[in-house]
């Protein structure tokens, strides 16, 4: 994979391999925490931990919630939209990916989203998303700390990119 800066200032993957395609086109489904309470209670958690006033914890689930799975919501769509070009290439023959730089806090969230849903769903423990080094894929939950992995490199890579701090990853103009 390459990362290059588009002419439109966009952020461009290029030469996708056929693996990170797919990683990539799961990211909705991948931060969909449906049929998952752990995932559910970790995207929205309450607000404050202990003795809380029963009017205000009223308030943050009739006000803050639903605003809160609208964002997530809206950042998932402004996402699957972007990734339509790697979607209608099954084999990736474009492969390329761009994101507008007017989208990249929607992607911000909705990898972020899709991390903490996938270390819910897998019950990774502080131990095992700290490592390095070889990975080896011998079950789902491998492959699913390996999506984990690239979806942080790639925030990395957004969050530096709209900090303009993007200088030591040598990009070039596509």
């Amino acid at each position: 994979m390459e990362v290059s800066l588009g002419t439109q200032g966009s952020l461009v993957l290029n030469r996708l391999d056929p693996f990170l395609t797919e990683i990539l086109r799961q990211i909705p489904d991948a931060a969909n925490p449906a049929g998952d309470a752990n995932a559910l209670a970790r995207l929205s958690p309450p607000p404050i931990v202990g003795e809380v006033d029963d009017e205000f914890l009223q308030d943050w689930e009739d006000y803050v919630k639903p605003e809160l799975q609208a964002l997530f919501s809206e950042a998932l769509s402004v996402v699957s939209q972007d990734l339509l070009g790697l979607m209608n290439h099954p084999t990736n023959a474009r492969n390329r990916l761009e994101i507008p730089l007017e989208h990249a806090d929607a992607w911000i969230n909705a990898l972020n989203q899709a991390r903490i849903v996938l270390a819910e769903r897998h019950r990774f423990t502080e131990d095992e998303l700290g490592k390095c080094g070889i990975l080896c894929f011998e079950s789902r939950r491998d492959l699913a700390l390996v999506q984990m992995n690239f979806y942080a490199m790639i925030q990395e890579m957004l969050i530096r990119w709209i900090s303009d701090d993007l200088e030591d990853l040598e990009l070039e103009e596509s």
